[in-house]
């Protein structure tokens, strides 16, 4: 990664008997150019009111290495807001898969973002939301993250060349979406299959799709992609899907 910013989520106060927000909070990201990195140029999560903003980011995965030392399938991108969901961690010896870093209130402005490839999915900017219960036994001490509307607003930014290295990869200019099972892009995952990402933006973006240079396209393709999105602005954007390998 160039930049990672992700806050603690919540945390258990002893002294007040139940979950409190220790998200980060108005960060700001801008102004910085981030290249010839492995898996994505800036990962932000548990973060609220940040900015991403002005920053310039190319050559993602360049050695197309898209599997980690167990071998789980990775994808990669320019910008992952909330998203290294199904990361794994092992502890004791016992490995787990994490449920990812939900945000809120974040703007991503006037980013330049190209050259992105992968073998399982290349995105220019990825926002993956995850709900996650921090359950205490009790109602009042509990809670749901994120909280309330995820009001991402992505704005203003220029992605293009995001390239498949396998016939298979999934490739998206934006995509807004909610966590999904496990090795399915499709199906929303199913501990809160009913949870939408609410009151997002995507508007004045400008992106451009062509064919990758060493494999066909037979994965899934989007200018912009969203799953299960709740009352969100989609506009004025310029998509360009030129890709001679997609069948009309």
């Amino acid at each position: 990664y160039g930049i990672v910013s992700i806050g603690m989520g919540a945390l258990y106060d002893i002294q007040l008997g139940k979950y409190m927000n220790y998200n980060g909070i108005n960060n700001k990201i801008n102004e910085n150019v981030i290249y010839n990195v492995a898996r994505a140029g800036i990962a932000i999560g548990n973060e609220e009111d940040a900015e991403v903003k002005g920053n310039h980011i190319y050559d993602v995965n360049l050695n197309d290495i898209s599997t980690d030392a167990t071998n789980d399938m990775y994808d990669h991108a320019g910008l992952m807001i909330g998203v290294l969901i199904y990361e794994t961690e092992t502890v004791n010896g016992s490995t787990t898969k994490l449920k990812g870093y939900p945000v809120k209130n974040i703007l991503v402005d006037g980013n330049r973002i190209n050259n992105v490839q992968s073998s399982v999915g290349a995105t220019g900017i990825k926002i993956e939301q995850t709900p996650v219960f921090f359950d205490a036994n009790s109602d009042n001490a509990s809670m749901l993250m994120p909280e309330m509307e995820s009001n991402v607003r992505v704005i203003n930014n220029i992605v293009k060349d995001i390239f498949g290295t396998d016939d298979l990869a999934d490739r998206a200019g934006i995509h807004l979406f909610t966590q999904r099972q496990y090795g399915d892009n499709l199906m929303p995952g199913d501990d809160y299959p009913s949870f939408r990402t609410m009151n997002d933006k995507i508007s004045n973006n400008t992106i451009i799709l062509t064919s990758s240079p060493n494999a066909n396209t037979d994965g899934m393709v989007a200018g912009i992609g969203m799953q299960q999105a709740t009352g969100t602005d989609v506009s004025n954007n310029i998509i360009v899907l030129d890709d001679m390998s997609i069948n009309p």
